[in-house]
Parts: C-alpha cells; structure tokens; sequence
C-alpha cells in the first residue's frame, strides 16, 4: 500500500470516488474436505481477517504467504493437501471446493476501494479516504 501511495506523487491521477464492499472469506480446497488441510495459501490481509478462526478450526497448518487471494487459491488448486483463504469466485475458477464459508472474524468486514482517475469530482468530501495524503495530491471531481 506505501508504494502506491508514494507512486501518487509522481502521478497526475487524482481519486474519483471511493467505494466500500463487504468482504467474506472463504477456506476453499480440493476436496472440500477441512480435515484435508495441511496447509493454507493466502495474503496477508485475508490472514489478518482470518486469524481467530485459523487459530480455533486449524491451530496446527502451516501458513503460506500469497502475493493475492486469487494467487492462494491457484496454489492451492495444485496441493491435495492445501487449502486457500479466498471469494466464492476463486473457487470456481480453479475448481476448488468451499470446505467453510465466511471464516472472517467479523462479520461486517468492509474494505474500501478508491477509484482513480484523470477526472475532478466536484464534491471532494464524498471522496475522502480513511487515510491522509502528501499535500501535492488532489481530489478528483
């Protein structure tokens, strides 16, 4: 994230928007099967999100760092063994099964998106992200 932030000053993009989703996680695998699990492929940020469930439904799988949610799930399609911290829609991608859905630890687990652009919004209050940035940067429309 601070090296996107940081590739904003040398940037003429500006945030357009921003955007708030509910994120659900899911233990995806091969089989499905949670007693199969030897291993979980994830990003850290899902791990993050994870971590209470992780430590009460599997307190003994080794934890493997993932670049993206996507990328765990790809790892996890090639391991019998192994599952992945992903959405429903990765799991169809690369054929795995959901061996428990919405393990996150809150339910209301939001994460929000900005959308940048070249073009100005009018209303920059409507465009204020939950952190601050170097005073070069401007608000989109």
């Amino acid at each position: 994230m601070n090296h996107t932030l940081d590739m904003f000053m040398d940037s003429d993009l500006v945030i357009c928007a921003e955007r708030e989703e509910l994120i659900s996680h899911y233990l995806l695998s091969p089989s499905g099967q949670i007693s199969k699990v030897k291993r979980v492929f994830s990003h850290p940020q899902a791990f993050a999100q994870c971590r209470r469930w992780l430590e009460s439904h599997l307190p003994k799988v080794e934890i493997q760092e993932a670049a993206s949610t996507s990328q765990a799930a790809l790892q996890a399609s090639l391991d019998a063994s192994a599952g992945a911290i992903a959405s429903p829609l990765a799991a169809s991608l690369y054929h795995l099964k959901v061996a428990a859905p919405a393990i996150e630890d809150f339910q209301e687990n939001y994460t929000r998106f900005l959308i940048i652009g070249a073009i100005r919004r009018r209303d920059p209050a409507k465009t204020r992200p939950p952190f601050s940035f170097p005073s070069r940067i401007e608000w989109g429309p």
